[in-house]
């Protein structure tokens, strides 16, 4: 399993969105990333987003505004880095994010990665 997963994420800025990401791992910010928690994080504007459509709820994540590039950092342990996953989703949800999680790791995580809610 590739220890890797994008998360599609509809909220209100990048800017609250990387500091609820540097919060739920307890990490540090560079630029547009955090590292902490056993993972490295790439907090980026969606190049598909697109209103409209996210409004339209989780069927139509591609077009949330955000989306998080996850990777573990250093560790090829799976076990951690789901663990590691499961408790950014717990942070990005306990902040009223909506999300959805693509990758191999999903069915893994908890909701299979995505946030209860199934409209943003």
């Amino acid at each position: 399993m590739e220890l890797y997963c994008k998360v599609f994420v509809h909220g209100p800025s990048h800017d609250q969105l990387l500091a609820t990401v540097a919060r739920s791992l307890d990490g540090q910010v560079s630029r547009r990333s955090v590292d902490g928690g056993g993972l490295a994080v790439d907090v980026l504007p969606n190049d598909d987003h697109d209103e409209t459509r996210a409004a339209q709820g989780a069927g139509d994540f591609l077009y949330f505004p955000f989306m998080l590039e996850v990777e573990a950092d250093g560790d090829d342990d799976e076990p951690a880095f789901v663990t590691a996953v499961a408790r950014l989703l717990d942070g990005l949800g306990a902040q009223g994010y909506d999300f959805v999680t693509a990758g191999d790791v999903e069915e893994l995580l908890p909701g299979r990665g995505r946030s209860e809610r199934p409209t943003p």
